[in-house]
């Protein structure tokens, strides 16, 4: 079975490491929350651009498509 993280997450779906968290001791729980909230926002834009793009642009390539949704829904999952 393939380990996952939010760092190769962000790779498949195309997001350079600003969208890894970058949290101190003093965060607090609100500002934790506002940053995943901004996050799936951002990813589910990317999600649906990437999607456009592998399917129209370059023929249906569904393998890539199912990586894209997984490594979304896996983000969506965060903080649950």
């Amino acid at each position: 079975m393939k380990t996952h993280s939010l760092k190769n997450d962000l790779r498949i779906l195309e997001l350079g490491n600003e969208f890894l968290p970058r949290f101190s001791k003093d965060t607090t729980e609100d500002q934790v929350n506002n940053f995943l909230s901004d996050l799936k926002e951002t990813v589910r834009e990317q999600r649906n651009s990437l999607i456009i793009k592998y399917h129209d642009k370059m023929g249906s390539n569904d393998e890539k498509i199912k990586e894209i949704n997984a490594a979304a829904e896996r983000i969506f999952e965060l903080n649950r």
